[in-house]
């Protein structure tokens, strides 16, 4: 395969580029990717389970009778058939693309539709990272995580923090929730223990005055030696 930018939305080299890579996804994008696809599987067994209502903050309900929801059910039911139809119409995709037989298509049961697009998604990652399509599916499901965590509620103020990350070396910690109280890497997933960030933030100061590159910088080592790795 050939070299190019990666295709996961937001990949980031540390340079406001996305990583040129040979894989399609890139390796610490493809830690990323896999998670939150084991998260939107968790969406929809929420929504189908819990049938919880949407937040006023997370989703917008107009004042049109047409635009709002009935049933407090009803947003989770509808979003919940969202997540099947999409896993399942990037099944069918993936499918076609190797060859294979289409898969099942709506009108089965909804929860066998998910849970049969779910397991062809991890049984074939490798395949879903690298199809010519990678990119769009990819950002149709982290789009679709995003909406359903939102209205949920459970969106979380993310603040840019200047300092690398000691893992994968980019500009990608951010600190989730206010306070540090959660400190995570949006390129690679890494987490740093907030009570360590001081400390790295000191080492990524103290290398700076040596080297030009983050990605120079060898802060992993120095970081996991005190034992600071989440």
């Amino acid at each position: 395969m050939s070299i190019g930018p990666c295709a996961y939305p937001r990949c980031n080299d540390g340079e406001g580029n996305p990583v040129l890579t040979s894989l399609g996804i890139c390796d610490n994008d493809r830690v990323r990717y896999g998670q939150v696809i084991r998260w939107l599987a968790d969406d929809y067994a929420t929504l189908r389970l819990g049938l919880p209502s949407p937040t006023i903050r997370g989703v917008r309900v107009r004042t049109s009778t047409r635009e709002e929801f009935g049933h407090p059910a009803e947003w989770a039911s509808d979003e919940a058939r969202s997540i099947a139809l999409l896993v399942n119409q990037i099944e069918d995709g993936l499918r076609e693309h190797g060859g294979q037989d289409p898969a099942d298509h709506p009108g089965i049961y909804q929860d066998r539709l998910a849970l049969q697009g779910f397991a062809y998604l991890a049984l074939h990652f490798e395949a879903l990272c690298t199809y010519p399509e990678a990119g769009t599916a990819a950002a149709a499901i982290v789009d679709k995580h995003r909406t359903i965590r939102a209205g949920l509620g459970y969106t979380r103020q993310a603040d840019k923090l200047p300092t690398p990350c000691p893992k994968c070396n980019t500009i990608g910690l951010v600190s989730l929730g206010g306070n540090r109280a959660v400190i995570e890497c949006q390129a690679c997933g890494h987490h740093v223990r907030p009570e360590h960030y001081e400390y790295l933030t000191k080492v990524a100061a103290d290398n700076a005055v040596t080297t030009r590159r983050a990605s120079d910088w060898d802060l992993l080592d120095r970081y996991e030696a005190t034992g600071g790795s989440a």
